[in-house]
Parts: structure tokens; C-alpha cells; sequence
């Protein structure tokens, strides 16, 4: 997991779209492990940049979000945006560091949750706590069974999740086979101005995250073209 501000964001002008640097184009690419990380162009040859999302995110307390989880087994790469500064009130990104790792740990965690699973929406993106122990009937509910499973991974070996509070103009690259999780938000208020990544390929998109899967290191035969 990693962060880093973005060089032609200027917190004056939030509201225009800027160019990515080629530098952060590189990142996105050692991120990935391919040399054409986002699109059918090699990133040399690449045009990236970044545009507001028009659609806020609405909190809401049966937001599946707030349950600490993986997105899959095989490594995968996520993206962030940020336009405006993210508070510990504005539902941060909480991430586990090292929970990415394949560690005896990490596979017990796995091999348990094959037994405490009860719902097929989450068979590929298993739940740290089972269904039956997660409430949102009410704030001090939600708020319980939320810290709960901050304190249970610590208890399992596992490192204290981190809320990634970050300044405006912050991209956030993360591989989500390991343990991450959204921070409470207040029920009905929205988080605006997350940034969507467009490129040649995709000009309309209005895909604020991408997620993709992380490919093995590229051979000496690839052109990396970095």
C-alpha cells in the first residue's frame, strides 16, 4: 500500500481535470506489474489525467464497506483519488499493513472463514466477522461490532488497521487481498469529489476506483517500455 500527492493537483481549482505525471504513470505500472497498466497503450506512449466524479458517496450505516475484508485471493491493485481532505469523520480507508503477505497467518485467517462465511455475495470477498455478529440496528451496535473487529485481527497477530487520512490531491494504491475496510461515516452524509482516472482508451469513464489484477513481476523477454 502506498501514497503520494499528485504533482498538477492545485487545491485552488479542484473542480478542473489535471494531468498525471510520468512519474506517477510509473508508479501505476510498478504497481501492476505491466507495462500498460490501464489501458492497451504502453506507458510511455500513455495519457492519463484525472477528473472530479460527479456522483458522491452517500454513508450509510448497512454500508457492507465498514466490515474489515478482502476483495480476493489473487493479488489485486486498487486506486484512490481524493480531491478533498480526507478526516477521520469522512470515512477514511483503513488498511492493514502486511495482511497482503501469504504468511501461515494470513491462510488460517482464510481456511476460518471458510467455515464462518454464511452468505454467497461474500464467498470471494470473505468478511472478517461471520454475518450473525455484525449489527447496524443501531450506532452504539454498529459501533461495537466495528471496533470489535479492529481489536479481534490485532488479537490474531495481525497489525493495527490504519485510517489513511490524507491531505486533497492524495492517490492511494493498495492490493486488496489484504485487510482494508471504510471508516464510519455519519448515515446520510456524502463524500464528494473523489477523482475519477481517464485515459485515451476510456475518455468518458467515470470510474473513481479501478481495481485490476496484479500481474507476476514482467520477465526480461517483456518490454516494459517504463
Amino acid at each position: 500500500m502506498m501514497t503520494t500527492r499528485l504533482k498538477n493537483f492545485r487545491s485552488e481549482q479542484p473542480q478542473l481535470s489535471f494531468n498525471l505525471t510520468h512519474d506517477e504513470l510509473k508508479l501505476l505500472a510498478l504497481a501492476s506489474g505491466s507495462h500498460k497498466p490501464l489501458s492497451s497503450r504502453r506507458i510511455h506512449d500513455e495519457h492519463m489525467w484525472i477528473t472530479p466524479n460527479s456522483r458522491p458517496m452517500v454513508f450509510t450505516d448497512r454500508d457492507s464497506q465498514y466490515q474489515l475484508h478482502i476483495d480476493q485471493v489473487m493479488p489485486t491493485w486498487k486506486v484512490f483519488v481524493f480531491l478533498e481532505p480526507v478526516t477521520a469523520e469522512r470515512g477514511p480507508f483503513h488498511f492493514v499493513r502486511g495482511s497482503q503477505r501469504t504468511t501461515m497467518g494470513k491462510l488460517r485467517w482464510l481456511f476460518e472463514r471458510t467455515n464462518t462465511s454464511t452468505s454467497a455475495d461474500y464467498i470471494g470477498s470473505p468478511r472478517h466477522m461471520p454475518l450473525e455478529d455484525w449489527c447496524h440496528d443501531t450506532s452504539e451496535c454498529l459501533n461495537r461490532v466495528y471496533l470489535e473487529q479492529q481489536r479481534s485481527i490485532q488479537r490474531a497477530g495481525f497489525a493495527r488497521p490504519e485510517a489513511l487520512t490524507v491531505p486533497a490531491g492524495t492517490m492511494i494504491i493498495a492490493d486488496t487481498t489484504g485487510f482494508h475496510f471504510r471508516g464510519l461515516g455519519k448515515d446520510g452524509e456524502a463524500r464528494s469529489l473523489m477523482g475519477c482516472i481517464q485515459t485515451l482508451d476510456r475518455p468518458r469513464s467515470k470510474l473513481n476506483i479501478f481495481q485490476l489484477p496484479r500481474r507476476a513481476l514482467l520477465s526480461g523477454n517483456d518490454e516494459r517500455g517504463l
